[in-house]
């Protein structure tokens, strides 16, 4: 059941290593790290335990700064849209003109571009920081 949870929150176990010898010299991984994005973790090492632990310390480097500029999206705000000026940019002649176009694929791609550049025009956008929500939110979401 862990493991089924893992894969269905797409997360990456970075220690491929042993972290744990046991007094029979047998070793085991039983240190796991886990991130949903397999670049922000990098440079792991296993060094000795400390004291009298049978668990490797673990080193590693997490790009913090890589998660910060996921989180941030651009959004439209829509309710500040200037739509008279996409309703002269999406004139009735531009469709006509666009009829003209036999293959459905093109004619698609030529529509959707000109209504993303109308958009990106008319509709200005600003920069917000993902929702963030609590561990026990997402644990009750994934379980």
């Amino acid at each position: 059941m862990f493991i089924e949870k893992v894969r269905d929150c797409f997360l990456t176990q970075h220690i491929e290593e042993i972290t744990r010898i046991s007094g029979d010299s047998t070793g085991n991984t039983l240190d796991l790290l886990f991130s949903n994005e397999e670049s922000i973790v990098g440079d792991i090492k296993l060094e000795s335990p400390l004291g009298k632990s049978d668990h490797a310390c673990i080193y590693f480097h997490c790009d913090i700064q890589e998660m910060e500029d996921e989180r941030k999206k651009q959004v439209y705000m829509y309710e500040k849209a200037d739509y008279r000026l996409m309703k002269q940019r999406l004139t009735m002649e531009w469709i006509q003109y666009l009829s003209l176009e036999p293959d459905i694929g093109r004619k698609w791609n030529k529509f959707k571009g000109k209504f993303q550049a109308v958009i990106d025009r008319c509709v200005p956008k600003k920069i917000i920081r993902g929702l963030r929500v609590s561990r026990k939110e997402q644990m009750k979401n994934y379980l």
